[in-house]
């Protein structure tokens, strides 16, 4: 085990934590402590040497029970590269949880409220990390819910902080038994791309079984990301704002292939715990707060393909865009929007140009016909690029507007 508080550098000096060069840094933890466990830290890169000519990887955590690597007491400003860790609770977690604080409505002794702008972290960066064979999330950021008010004898109970500026990309995540990616509260700038998420939610709970949770109160966007296999949903949406989920492959899930849900309901006033007053997922409130999903390629999915299911209170028509999507071979529906003023979604506000066929070899991939299913690559389909016959080709919208 190795745990590090107080490491604080600055914006042009970051304090680089790394294995020394030429050799694999393993780490074997205890059996309730992190293997890597990062406090009250701010200005720091924890990078894994790839020098070694047969790795990518220069840390490597493995063979415990709790998280692989876990960051708290609010620290910020810090990037976790190249690390693997294998058999594990959560690959790399970064939480404070506020139950520690303000336990039973009462605060802590010796803990002081912190205010808004200080109960708040940015600029939080997870790259080039392999995360396999976990208990539970590949990558958990923040508290699971986000923002309750809660009163308690007229003292106001905060809740998990708030970030701003979470990068997620470049990583492979292989077998976790809840939600592949989850992040929570990140108001401004979550940007989740460019990963490999593989055989997700093996606990067979469905509602932590997604391959992105992109959770209440995350503006953003999930892009060009390899989603395949999960117990729930390829991507859950319950963000706040401007959320973009474009040019992902979703391949083979349990649940809806892309789902943009209203999320919870929010306390105010003098209520205990989960009194709902107002919904506070996928609100609109402006042109520049939109649910933009476009040039998704969605393929084997159990449930919907696209499914936007939130009351016409909670969401704007005029604010929502799904353009130039593929789905094919689905199961319940192609699309659904429970709040589209008509049940045919070429009725709703600006959805179209999608190509919806439910026979795969209607679409044209390059790769030809569907084959027998083998490990990662379903069904065969692991090339999705377009022949030159795909309806698809040259047959989207033009968003460059977006």
């Amino acid at each position: 085990r190795v745990y590090l508080e107080n490491v604080v550098g600055d914006s042009l000096n970051p304090i680089i934590i790394k294995n020394r060069p030429g050799q694999i840094a393993e780490i074997k933890a205890e059996p309730t402590y992190a293997g890597l466990q990062l406090h009250n830290s701010r200005y720091f890169e924890v990078k894994g040497d790839c020098s070694l000519p047969d790795s990518v990887h220069g840390i490597f955590i493995h063979g415990i029970n709790s998280n692989g690597v876990e960051v708290s007491g609010l620290s910020q400003e810090f990037t976790i590269s190249r690390v693997r860790v294998d058999t594990a609770g959560t690959g790399v977690k970064v939480k404070d949880n506020r139950d520690v604080y303000f336990a039973n409505c009462q605060l802590a002794s010796g803990v002081e409220v912190p205010d808004d702008s200080t109960w708040f972290a940015s600029n939080i960066t997870i790259e080039h990390c392999e995360l396999s064979n976990l208990k539970n999330e590949g990558v958990y950021m923040n508290n699971t819910s986000y923002k309750y008010d809660f009163q308690c004898d007229n003292n106001r109970l905060y809740y998990g902080y708030e970030m701003d500026g979470v990068y997620i990309h470049k990583n492979r995540i292989i077998n976790t038994g809840k939600d592949g990616i989850q992040t929570t509260g990140v108001v401004r700038n979550c940007i989740i791309e460019s990963n490999e998420i593989l055989n997700i939610g093996t606990d067979g709970y469905s509602a932590h079984g997604s391959g992105i949770h992109f959770g209440e109160g995350c503006a953003g966007r999930v892009a060009n990301n390899w989603v395949e296999k999960t117990m729930g949903s390829g991507v859950f949406a319950a963000g706040l704002g401007l959320i973009e989920i474009y040019q992902n492959v979703i391949l083979q899930t349990g649940g809806d292939a892309i789902k943009a849900h209203a999320g919870t309901k929010m306390c105010t006033g003098d209520c205990n715990y989960a009194e709902p007053a107002a919904y506070f997922g996928l609100q609109n409130y402006s042109d520049l707060e939109q649910l933009r999903i476009f040039n998704n390629t969605i393929a084997f999915t159990a449930g919907i393909g696209i499914n936007i299911n939130a009351p016409v209170d909670s969401v704007s028509m005029n604010h929502v865009y799904v353009n130039n999507n593929i789905i094919t071979e689905w199961t319940v529906a192609s699309m659904d929007f429970i709040s589209s003023p008509t049940a045919n979604y070429d009725g709703f506000t600006h959805a179209g140009n999608n190509l919806i066929v439910q026979d795969i070899s209607d679409v044209h991939f390059q790769n030809g016909t569907v084959n027998t299913a083998g490990n990662y690559g379903i069904n065969g389909l692991t090339d999705v690029r377009l022949a030159e016959q795909s309806a698809a080709c040259d047959g989207g919208v033009s968003l460059f507007w977006m």
